[in-house]
């Protein structure tokens, strides 16, 4: 009975001690602030501006002219000839047509630019907090979004990743 207690007593020590082995093992990032600070994020910013700055002025016009014209449409329709009518209600529907058309696609481009630039993005972010993350010591990283209660601020490794960031963004 004396042995079977020693080894209970053991093993309770052991399982007790495990969980904080483990827990110490965790470190958390703020993943919003890294990304928003990220230099990749900016430089994503600024070509994105670059990029569609100009054809999102142009779809605004459209959509500008486009309202004009149906409201001078539906302003003027009981004056109108049936036959202007329909000159008016087509030229209306080929102009909502075409800024339809243009404005799929406008979001499909930025859909498809902001995915492949926050890929990249994600990428770097991984990259540099495995590295920091194995540098400290640390098994697991988890965004602090997702921890409840952290009673270690030590574990938190996020200005460590922002300062990794800035110097591979600097050389």
């Amino acid at each position: 009975m004396k042995k079977f207690l020693v080894i209970l007593s053991i093993f309770l020590g052991l399982s007790l001690r495990l969980p904080a082995q483990a827990a110490s093992n965790i470190a958390v990032i703020d993943i919003q602030t890294i990304v928003q600070n990220s230099p990749e994020k900016k430089e994503a910013d600024k070509n994105f501006e670059s990029k569609f700055k100009e054809r999102e002025t142009k779809l605004k016009i459209e959509k500008v002219d486009l309202e004009d014209k149906i409201k001078n449409f539906e302003k003027n329709f009981s004056t109108i000839k049936q036959m202007e009518r329909k000159k008016f209600q087509k030229e209306i529907d080929n102009k909502r047509d075409i800024f339809i058309k243009n404005m799929k696609a406008f979001q499909n481009d930025t859909y498809k630019f902001q995915a492949e630039e926050s890929a990249k993005i994600f990428r770097n972010i991984k990259s540099i907090v495995k590295s920091v993350a194995y540098k400290k010591g640390y098994e697991t990283v988890i965004d602090f979004n997702t921890v409840i209660y952290n009673k270690n601020d030590k574990s938190d490794i996020t200005n460590d990743v922002l300062r990794e960031m800035l110097k591979k963004a600097t050389k």
